[in-house]
């Protein structure tokens, strides 16, 4: 007589683990791969933690750059133990990954022979204006006739006496004084003017001490330059392109987030330096958004004017002894790319 074979309880129990694998397998709930560790990368300020920086401050606590799979330290800026602390040094000697220049200082670095290169833009527009209280009643380029003007010596300076002989005035009929403060008290006080400085800071200060205020913005007449360069080395460029990539679009889109919500913005930069204050952060940072979001310029992109403007101006001041080539000095691509693929 001939037995059926029934198979064991523990038969029984592995079929069905077989059963159970192969058809998660199949259902894509397979165990996932253990995700690469985050790239740890610091990014150098050219100056102190202020609204100025506040985009990437959003893009580190909104998680732009944590998406990206970037762990991204900000080291602060302007002046340490050591004196001032150069963000090209910074990032050519290793210290920084990425940092902030004005597209004069990587002009001048270029020629002398150090690979730096810009990325992007944080300002489409300069922040230079003429400012002036508003009952002097200095509103047009012709009312500088027979006035004072207060100006800091080099670049904003050589940009004032272009400004002042494109629009037909001769220089000999202002006077120019240098600037020896960072404050406003000289035009508050009636020792110039005018005042040479950023409508984003200088001009947000005479708000603050009380006056109201008329401004000439240079670049509303042509005149521009890049002041907030953000830019890396040519070494990272050349072995880590994805890497650049990542950080961008993580930046983008912390600009993005400060664009919708500046109050936000502004409490970030609080966390950075708690001693700074909130209205006078989110102040700055409301004047600072229209030059950073112009109609019809996409966000951190580049134009060879502006460049060429900057070179010009090296050269007059002979900061500069012959042009470089300013292909070699900025890329877009980075930008251009990720603005593709969106």
């Amino acid at each position: 007589m001939n037995q059926k074979m029934y198979p064991t309880r523990s038969l029984l129990f592995a079929i069905m683990v077989a059963m159970l694998v192969i058809m998660a397998g199949c259902n894509g709930t397979a165990v996932e791969p253990t995700k690469a560790p985050a790239d740890t990368i610091s990014f150098q300020l050219s100056w102190i933690h202020e609204y100025s920086a506040a985009s990437f401050y959003m893009a580190v606590e909104n998680g732009h750059f944590a998406a990206q799979n970037l762990n991204v330290s900000i080291a602060v800026g302007g002046f340490g133990a050591d004196g001032y602390i150069e963000p090209i040094a910074q990032v050519l000697s290793g210290e920084s990954d990425f940092g902030t220049a004005s597209s004069t200082g990587l002009i001048q670095a270029q020629a002398e022979g150090k690979k730096v290169v810009g990325i992007a833009t944080i300002l489409q527009r300069s922040p230079l204006a003429l400012m002036s209280l508003k009952d002097s009643n200095i509103v047009v380029p012709t009312d500088l006739v027979g006035k004072t003007i207060m100006v800091s010596d080099g670049g904003a300076r050589t940009l004032l006496i272009t400004f002042l002989t494109q629009q037909g005035i001769d220089v000999e009929s202002v006077t120019i004084l240098p600037r020896t403060t960072f404050g406003v008290e000289p035009l508050i006080n009636g020792e110039t003017q005018v005042l040479a400085g950023w409508l984003i800071n200088e001009g947000v200060m005479i708000e603050e001490a009380g006056f109201e205020s008329n401004f000439m913005l240079l670049s509303d007449y042509g005149l521009d330059d890049y002041d907030f360069v953000i830019f890396t080395s040519q070494e990272m460029l050349d072995t880590q392109p994805q890497l650049v990539e990542r950080f961008l679009r993580g930046y983008l889109a912390g600009l993005q987030d400060t664009i919708g919500n500046p109050t936000q913005a502004a409490k970030y930069v609080l966390k950075y330096d708690s001693t700074l204050n909130l209205d006078g952060q989110l102040a700055r940072l409301e004047a600072m958004l229209p030059l950073i979001n112009p109609p019809g310029t996409p966000l951190g992109l580049m134009d060879m004017r502006v460049w060429e403007q900057s070179q010009a101006i090296l050269l007059e001041q002979q900061a500069l002894a012959v042009p470089i080539d300013l292909t070699t000095i900025f890329t877009n691509d980075f930008i251009e790319k990720i603005y593709t693929a969106e």
